[in-house]
């Protein structure tokens, strides 16, 4: 069994094994640019999970998704409820910008950028 603040050797990268502090899973934070095939699988059978680099918080990427929905859910709740009168929320509390946990949508442009690109709603669609 790994033990927090054991080193795995992955392919490309020596990584420390820590704890989720939300639920106290062991996990590793990977340098993505650093991952080569092999590397999680090698992660899996030791029962390691991986942490969301973006973040500060020691979760492990299971966590971070419980503790920050995604766009997707975000959005879909929405269209969902009854509160169609306001969709400012999207973007005054971050929902289209770029946040550690959806970075990857790289905000409202990161949708298909053209017109949409750095503007959000505000540009013409």
């Amino acid at each position: 069994m790994i033990e927090v603040g054991e080193m795995i050797e992955l392919q490309k990268q020596t990584v420390e094994v820590v704890e989720c502090e939300n639920c106290g899973h062991k996990m590793v934070n990977l340098d993505l640019d650093q991952v080569a095939e092999g590397d999680l699988t090698t992660l899996k059978r030791l029962a390691v999970r991986i942490s969301n680099p973006d973040t500060k918080e020691q979760y492990c990427l299971k966590c971070d998704i419980e503790q920050t929905p995604t766009i997707r859910e975000k959005v879909s709740s929405w269209f969902d409820s009854d509160d169609d009168d306001d969709d400012s929320s999207f973007f005054s509390s971050g929902g289209f910008h770029s946040t550690p946990s959806t970075s990857t949508f790289g905000g409202f442009g990161g949708f298909g950028g053209g017109v949409f690109s750095g503007g959000g709603a505000s540009r013409s669609f």
